[in-house]
């Protein structure tokens, strides 16, 4: 892994934190968060000290996550079939998407199809031209994943699902300026952007 990159799937967690008022600005800190000042403060006050989680947590705290995503993308009622575990999920992912999870995360994750289609590379026309029964590409379906993830990992760290919904659309400095969504459409991107998250679950932003 990269150095300075935290896995954010190691276990660790973090508390809910009490909920950002809906009137709440996103003007860009100098921390770089892209949060409310208000929202880091409670954040930094709230982390404390934390005991290392045991395995056990780890294993549920991860299927968790994996069942956010899962039920993000539509779930049963778009894969055909109940989610075992992790090992589904990636085979979906190699056998490649339904094209439903595109639906399924315009409703569950209040994305638009411009947005998806960005993260596919692909103009908005050429994703309403694809066929509803159809299957997205095995690259596709990795680069939907990982937008449901961060999508999924924003509303757990920020614990608030407007706030999270105007955080990854917002320009963020600790970003280069540019959004959570537009760097999500390749790997490194996308750590930059679990970093910034990691950054503000575990109390290095404040």
């Amino acid at each position: 892994m990269t150095a300075g990159i935290p896995n954010l799937s190691n276990g660790k967690t973090m508390k809910r934190r009490s909920r950002e008022s809906e009137s709440g600005t996103l003007n860009i800190s100098p921390e770089g968060s892209g949060l409310p000042r208000s929202h880091l403060k409670s954040c930094d006050s709230s982390m404390g000290s934390r005991a290392e989680p045991t395995r056990g947590y780890t294993m549920v705290r991860m299927i968790s996550e994996v069942e956010s995503i899962w039920g993000r993308l539509g779930g049963e009622a778009v894969f055909g079939r109940p989610l075992r575990d992790d090992s589904d999920l990636q085979q979906a992912i190699r056998d490649g998407f339904p094209q439903g999870v595109v639906a399924g995360l315009i409703h569950s994750a209040n994305l638009n199809l411009k947005e998806i289609a960005a993260t596919l590379d692909l103009t908005t026309r050429a994703l309403q031209r694809r066929p509803p029964e159809g299957r997205l590409a095995r690259s596709e379906s990795d680069l939907i994943y990982r937008l449901a993830r961060i999508v999924v990992l924003a509303n757990e760290y920020l614990g608030d699902e407007q706030l999270a919904h105007r955080w990854l659309r917002a320009p963020n400095a600790a970003l280069g300026g540019r959004s959570p969504l537009d760097l999500v459409d390749t790997e490194p991107g996308t750590r930059m952007v679990e970093n910034v998250l990691g950054r503000i679950a575990y109390g290095g932003v404040s």
